[in-house]
């Protein structure tokens, strides 16, 4: 995996529902209201076939929003590990039988980390994505965790980092940033160091890093 979040949006999930939803931006909570208003249907799986529909749509959003998406192969390995003592479900959100958006949520130790998601072109019009949050973050709270992690989010005023779409997103619940120490490398081989270096730079620039 050659990419990990550095600094993530993170929320505190011990307090009541109500208490959760008054810290939202109004916007965020007025989305998950209408999403429940509207009926709009969110179930889960575990089931790894549904791996390659969730890839699919990942192929989908990342030529619309321009970004390198991870492979099927490395999805459906973490899948089945995760699954494997229930640590992991794929949400989906539909409506009247179209699908809007997916997520891919990790639920280990005290945290539930929203690890990747997927929408369609036509879900960008629903709050699909954010009732599959809300819900995911009351599965969380049914588990006895005390954190969800919304995972990657653009530092505040850079516009042109990979998670600037989706940071005022994952913002809108209400959590706090939380920057991690970089990686630090210790040089062993020069020359292989410095091929690396450049591959890493090039991925970073494809990526809009």
């Amino acid at each position: 995996m050659h990419l990990h979040a550095e600094l993530t949006s993170q929320l505190n999930i011990i307090k009541p529902e109500e208490e959760l939803l008054l810290q939202m931006r109004k916007a965020t909570r007025y989305e998950i209201k209408k999403g429940i208003k509207e009926n709009i249907k969110i179930t889960t799986s575990t089931d790894e076939k549904d791996i390659q529909k969730f890839y699919d749509l990942q192929i989908e959003t990342a030529k619309r929003q321009k970004f390198v998406p991870f492979s099927y192969k490395f999805l459906h390995e973490q899948f089945k590990i995760f699954a494997e003592n229930g640590n992991v479900l794929l949400y989906k959100a539909e409506f009247e039988n179209k699908l809007l958006a997916q997520a891919f949520i990790i639920f280990y130790g005290r945290e539930a980390v929203y690890h990747y998601g997927a929408s369609t072109d036509e879900g960008r019009h629903y709050p699909g994505a954010y009732l599959i949050q809300w819900e995911a973050i009351k599965e969380a709270k049914n588990r006895g965790m005390t954190r969800y992690n919304f995972w990657g989010v653009a530092p505040e005023g850079n516009s042109d980092h990979r998670f600037a779409g989706l940071s005022l997103f994952k913002r809108g619940f209400g959590g706090e940033d939380f920057q991690y120490l970089p990686a630090q490398d210790l040089i062993i081989n020069k020359p292989k160091y410095l091929l690396n270096y450049i591959v890493e730079f090039l991925r970073n620039r494809l990526r809009g890093l």
